[in-house]
């Protein structure tokens, strides 16, 4: 082996034994925090179940008052859920993703930061099913053609029976 290549491997494994702790550290983060994570989730889901379930409530939907998407979202999604969803107008209550409601609680841990609005949360057990509207409503408006919000609707609806 010539010299120059047994400077590489050298090179190589110097840095492997300087970034293994580190990422030995990552990973062990990420191991204990799972469960805490799970943990989080499945106290969020049964807080719902607590406060609408019982009630009949299975979907949490949050939008907005854009005319992209306003009047279909309100005819085609949130009027056959009927009863079994508690709809939240962002437009109407600008305030709500800084409040410690429980609405809140569940847009910020499942909705994420990306297509955030308009979105459906289906509560199913300990599980949370996001059924997210943004991007399939923008494809629509550019290719009306398009089968995107159909497929989501189709998603929506058919597991709401």
């Amino acid at each position: 082996m010539s010299l120059k290549r047994f400077g590489q491997w050298l090179l190589l494994a110097g840095l492997v034994l300087l970034f293994a702790p580190v990422l030995l550290g990552m990973t062990l983060i990420m191991l204990l925090a799972t469960p805490f994570l799970w943990l989080r989730d499945a106290v969020l889901c049964l807080r719902w179940h607590h406060a609408y379930g019982r009630h009949g409530v299975r979907y949490l939907a949050i939008y907005s008052d854009s005319p992209k998407w306003k009047s279909h979202f309100e005819n085609a999604v949130l009027a056959p859920l009927g009863a079994a969803v508690r709809a939240i107008n962002l437009s109407v209550t600008p305030s709500f993703k800084h409040t410690p409601s429980l609405e809140a609680q569940v847009h910020r841990v499942f909705g994420g930061h990306r297509e955030h609005t308009p979105i459906v949360f289906e509560f199913r057990g300990l599980r949370v099913r996001e059924h997210r509207f943004h991007a399939a409503y923008l494809e629509h408006l550019k290719h009306p053609e398009s089968n995107a919000l159909a497929a989501e609707l189709v998603k929506l609806l058919g597991s709401s029976r």
